[in-house]
């Protein structure tokens, strides 16, 4: 029986920050201000002269704490959010009546944006005073982000943890190990995995393959083609499993860095991509009938299969390659909710990248996009032109009976939504049309397959939405 370790990231991975950019920064200011406070007015003379506050008016700024905690929040998000200079913490300062210098002070000495700011401390002292704010993230007051876990994950760790063939783990980058694992049990997941291992407390980070051999150590029982990690960041994640020789899972719903992921994505291609985790099923059948498949070989090729380049020659990359796009507003519903771009037996998919170059993305056969909402997209434009001098099957929701008609022409199948099955029949095209519900239960009877969305109507055209009738009948179904 093939078995499985699923390794996953936790930011951008397991979850998410629900909030802007402007509102953690603000918060975390205001709760390290408060901790700082705390610390200096238990503090003797002499440490608070070694961290250059003797000649602040302390007495003042602690009895006055409340307005200087404002001031420190709003120069802190200003400064950080927007990378203005400090004449923003002088004026804010003025405003209140303020001591500048020991906003200044204290933006110097933010533990996520060290050098962002400047002071009058000599180096030894702005050390020491870094020192004491790192050490305030410690302090679980300090814990303020709000994060929520990615829809459908939760239900899904609970089904992999009952399932015998399964096991699952957190390996992850930061300093703060005790925030970190705060987060995941402020999102309700930790009970879900059986190890975790943060960078901070094993002296190693990822992309080093070390810090997964310690997962692996845990875990003897898995081969490398039985073990998959799953992350949002090329140079972290993925080339951090390929140097580990397990299998790649790139998730790109909430990417914490896109453009650095880009210019990594061709030299670190991953195994595969999705982009909600309702198509993680499909995938991870895939990887188990490549680890059946090895297991049915002799010892000497399974041998073999310790590189990403032989992992290129399994049975899961031989599927058809197709490619697809839906604007961000769409795509939970067309996933999720309506089961599209879901792999099987026959198909894989890719999402596409519009701001990624076209040529570091994934190779794929044909491609399916919504045109509503990108058909003047100059993005988009590039693509398309790329696409044609491929030779990619290039699929639109407002093709209509033309499109379709040319579609038959290169497909002796098509797998679609009820819309398309009513216009072929209008039209009587010929060609098999298999409707989406029927092939999840009879796939293996695809064996050229191209999936084409369309709206069912002009009307849901002009809306640029994607209320399909499939998925309300699925909904009735259900």
């Amino acid at each position: 029986m093939a078995k499985f370790l699923l390794i996953f990231d936790v930011g951008q991975t397991l979850c998410y920050n629900c909030e802007t950019y402007e509102e953690f920064t603000h918060n975390q200011s205001v709760v390290l201000y408060r901790a700082f406070i705390e610390k200096i007015s238990n503090m003797s003379a002499a440490e608070v002269d070694s961290i250059g506050m003797s000649t602040l008016p302390l007495e003042k700024i602690v009895k006055d704490s409340e307005n200087y905690e404002k001031a420190f929040a709003a120069s802190m998000t200003d400064t950080i959010v927007k990378f203005k200079d400090l004449k923003n913490a002088n004026y804010i300062s003025k405003e209140v009546g303020l001591d500048s210098q020991f906003i200044k002070t204290l933006l110097a000495a933010d533990p996520f944006h060290c050098g962002l700011a400047e002071s009058q401390l000599s180096a030894e002292q702005l050390e020491a005073l870094k020192a004491v704010a790192k050490g305030l993230l410690q302090n679980d007051k300090c814990i303020v982000a709000k994060y929520a876990a990615f829809d459908g994950l939760k239900e899904l760790l609970a089904k992999y943890q009952a399932d015998p063939r399964f096991r699952l783990a957190i390996c992850t980058n930061t300093s703060y190990a005790k925030k970190q694992r705060a987060i995941v049990h402020q999102c309700g997941l930790d009970h879900f995995f059986d190890a975790t291992i943060v960078s901070s407390e094993v002296g190693v980070r990822k992309p080093n393959p070390e810090i997964l051999n310690l997962l692996k150590a845990q875990y003897p029982q898995f081969r490398d083609y039985q073990i998959c990690i799953i992350g949002d960041m090329v140079d972290r994640d993925i080339l951090c499993g390929r140097n580990a020789n397990v299998r790649t899972l790139w998730f790109t719903q909430k990417q914490f860095d896109a453009a650095v992921n880009y210019k990594k994505l061709k030299e670190y291609e991953p195994d595969f991509t999705l982009s909600q985790y309702a198509q993680l099923p499909g995938i991870v059948e895939l990887m188990l009938r490549d680890a059946e498949y090895l297991e049915g070989q002799k010892e000497e090729v399974q041998k073999n299969y310790k590189s990403p380049e032989n992992y290129r020659k399994l049975p899961s990359q031989q599927l058809l390659r197709v490619g697809y796009y839906f604007p961000p507003s769409m795509e939970a519903a067309v996933i999720q909710e309506c089961g599209y771009a879901i792999p099987n037996s026959r198909v894989i998919y890719y999402p596409y990248q519009l701001d990624c170059p076209f040529d570091v993305q994934p190779n794929f056969s044909v491609f399916i996009y919504h045109g509503i909402d990108i058909q003047s997209d100059q993005r988009f434009a590039a693509f398309l032109q790329a696409a044609k001098e491929r030779k990619i099957a290039l699929v639109s929701s407002l093709d209509g009976s033309e499109g379709l008609a040319s579609l038959t022409e290169k497909f002796n199948e098509i797998l679609a939504n009820q819309s398309v099955i009513d216009l072929v029949a209008k039209q009587k095209l010929k060609v098999k049309v298999l409707s989406l519900a029927a092939a999840k239960e009879n796939v293996e009877d695809v064996y050229r397959v191209c999936l084409l969305y369309t709206s069912p109507s002009p009307r849901d055209r002009q809306k640029s939405r994607m209320p399909s009738s499939a998925c309300k009948k699925k909904k009735k179904k259900k």
